[in-house]
């Protein structure tokens, strides 16, 4: 198995979870990037709901992992794979036995919401690009419109491509260039469709 993110430093892996009600953990640090090359670096953007999630061990290296079944309703980037995908997270806890992992965001069972997967191919510790940078939720308004959230729920009310993050710094969970407001209903979020017209106007102008 490779684990691969060009984001991603991984220290002091404890692997022993052979004994039951052992609780081994992984320190991670992400990485802050931009919402540009978030979009530009991910092979599949999609908007999708969340239909299943299962915490199961992998026979071939004993890990926990969670695995989350998506239904897709709309592909931004790359093509689509099928009516619904699978996507794996490291962690989770079965019959009694747990593997946490810190900073570890799992998309939530009849969660909604765009979400920016690294790579189809490789597995990885995490599948979104960015961790909970690339997990943006969805949530409707009373009027029926769908408005875009982080993935800690605050509203996104802005795109601002300007903005530019520093070198080596730490990520809070958010996207370069995302702006948000965590005094804002989640009502004041940018429309998804507002959302998606932009990201696919880059994709367009892209070289």
């Amino acid at each position: 198995m490779r684990w691969h993110t060009p984001i991603l430093m991984i220290t002091g892996a404890v692997l022993a979870i052979a004994q039951a009600a052992v609780t081994p953990s992984y320190a991670a640090t992400v990485l802050q990037i931009s919402v540009r090359e978030m979009l530009n670096k991910s092979e599949l953007v999609f908007e999708g709901h969340v239909t299943r999630v299962e915490s199961r061990s992998n026979p071939q290296t004993t890990l926990i992992h969670t695995y989350v079944t998506f239904q897709i309703f709309d592909v931004i980037k790359g093509a689509r794979p099928d009516q619904t995908i699978e996507l794996s997270f490291l962690g989770g806890t079965v019959d009694g036995r747990t593997l946490a992992v810190p900073g570890m965001q799992i998309p939530e069972l009849g969660e909604q919401g765009i979400y920016f997967v690294e790579s189809l191919a490789r597995d990885q510790v995490h599948p979104l690009y960015g961790w909970a940078q690339g997990h943006l939720r969805l949530s409707p308004s009373k009027g029926g419109a769908l408005n875009v959230l982080t993935a800690q729920g605050v509203p996104v009310i802005g795109i601002d491509h300007t903005q530019k993050g520093r070198s080596g710094e730490i990520s809070r969970g958010v996207a370069v260039g995302l702006v948000v407001d965590s005094d804002a209903p989640k009502e004041a979020g940018m429309s998804v469709k507002e959302f998606k017209g932009i990201l696919r106007g880059w994709l367009e102008r892209s070289p």
